[in-house]
């Protein structure tokens, strides 16, 4: 055992034992198909594309096996139950084949993890142990050296586990099984509030709250009653600041792309980058409460004129070049603004009037001529108020999301080090 092995073992109980990770542990690489043995349907097998960074096998990027070569490798069929492992690429990342997924095999790069003896080794445990520092840490060191980081069963073998008794490896995986199921049960919450978002942000951005009666428009169908405007008679546009390098990273809060980007809407506090400039510039770039700012320029169509509002009543900010600033000409609700410009017509026309080969534009004078539904400013709150209800509960459910996570990792780290014994 080298002396980094031990190391990184120093703090483990006595009663545990530390052995070879071979001796416990059969390993399987698939047979590094070639392109030419590749079909367009047949039994998938997985590649590096396939394992998902929560553990998911992504179905769409299974490739298939062509039919005349199913019987020589079938001994490359997976089971349900079997836990894979990524050996290049995404390196180290693991699933568990479910009944949905067969059948299904492997190829390179993607190893196949068993236990040798049930009695010795818990299959679980031997999950979750691959998921710990101590297994990284030995991962990492055994696959290093090369341009295009590798690992195989030839470093599998150079490896240690950490064996608690049998049952303390039992115990610890069902502890850490119980997190990962709360976190699942949570991710489809998530999941199921995402798809009433969406259908919510459709209807009502569309139909609207309790209409009948509808007339044709620019936009699509729409109530009676609400009009249809150009963004030029609704918002006064400006572009942001330029500034030097040098005035980076202290002075006024300063909106940017990745702050439209990231945010749900943007509040001072939330703001991620400083400008230094003086007051008589401040003024002419401030942003202030209703401001609708819009991404100008990116490397994809699909991603210029994206939008966010400022929703801070208390602290003005300022912007940077990269964004185009909307100041509003008439009154209307920004939470209604901020959620109206994400639906796929209004983005459509955004990206249509894009310009650019290497990077795509957008200007003042494309965003005059977008056209909006717009209905009264009480219904505009109605709306609001509804898809904001659905916006909270999605911050409740990934707050609660990630305390489970911190959680399941902080026993992870526990269990599998003996500082919480079970």
């Amino acid at each position: 055992m080298t002396t980094f092995i031990k190391n990184i073992f120093k703090y483990t109980p006595n009663d545990w034992l530390i052995d070879r990770f071979e001796d416990y542990v059969d390993f399987q690489e698939g047979p590094g198909l070639r392109r030419w043995q590749f079909a367009d349907s047949g039994i998938p097998f997985l590649n590096i594309r396939c394992i998902k960074k929560n553990g998911d096998i992504d179905e769409d990027n299974l490739q298939y096996l062509r039919e005349e070569d199913n019987e020589k490798y079938k001994h490359f069929l997976l089971r349900e139950g079997d836990t894979v492992l990524s050996s290049s690429g995404s390196l180290g990342r693991m699933a568990v084949i479910k009944k949905k997924h067969l059948p299904i095999m492997l190829n390179t790069s993607i190893i196949k993890l068993k236990s040798k003896n049930i009695k010795s080794l818990n299959d679980n445990y031997m999950r979750w142990f691959a998921k710990s520092d101590y297994f990284s840490q030995q991962f990492l060191q055994e696959s290093q050296g090369s341009a295009q980081v590798n690992f195989g069963p030839t470093h599998l073998k150079k490896m240690y586990i950490l064996l608690p008794p049998l049952k303390e490896q039992e115990k610890i995986a069902d502890i850490l099984s119980t997190a990962d199921a709360k976190i699942d049960a949570i991710t489809t919450e998530i999941e199921r509030t995402q798809t009433l978002k969406k259908g919510l942000l459709q209807k009502l951005l569309s139909e609207g709250i309790g209409h009948s009666e509808f007339k044709d428009s620019e936009v699509g169908k729409i109530p009676v009653g609400w009009e249809v405007v150009e963004l030029e008679k609704l918002l006064t546009f400006k572009n942001g600041v330029n500034a030097s390098k040098e005035q980076y990273g202290k002075g006024y809060r300063f909106i940017n792309v990745l702050d439209i980007i990231n945010n749900l809407t943007i509040k001072h506090d939330n703001i991620i980058g400083f400008v230094d400039i003086d007051e008589n510039e401040f003024e002419l770039y401030e942003v202030k409460y209703g401001d609708v700012l819009f991404q100008r320029s990116s490397e994809t169509k699909e991603e210029v004129g994206q939008s966010n509002v400022y929703l801070d009543k208390e602290q003005s900010a300022t912007f940077g070049g990269f964004v185009i600033r909307g100041s509003a000409k008439q009154e209307y609700n920004p939470v209604f603004i901020n959620y109206l410009f994400k639906i796929p017509a209004i983005r459509k026309q955004m990206t249509s009037k894009s310009g650019g080969s290497t990077r795509y534009n957008i200007g003042q004078n494309s965003l005059n001529q977008v056209v909006i539904q717009f209905p009264p400013l009480k219904e505009q709150k109605q709306i609001a108020d509804i898809l904001s209800t659905a916006d909270e509960k999605l911050e409740i459910l990934r707050a609660k999301k990630q305390s489970y996570e911190t959680l399941k990792k902080g026993l992870l780290q526990k269990l599998l080090s003996g500082e919480l014994r079970v």
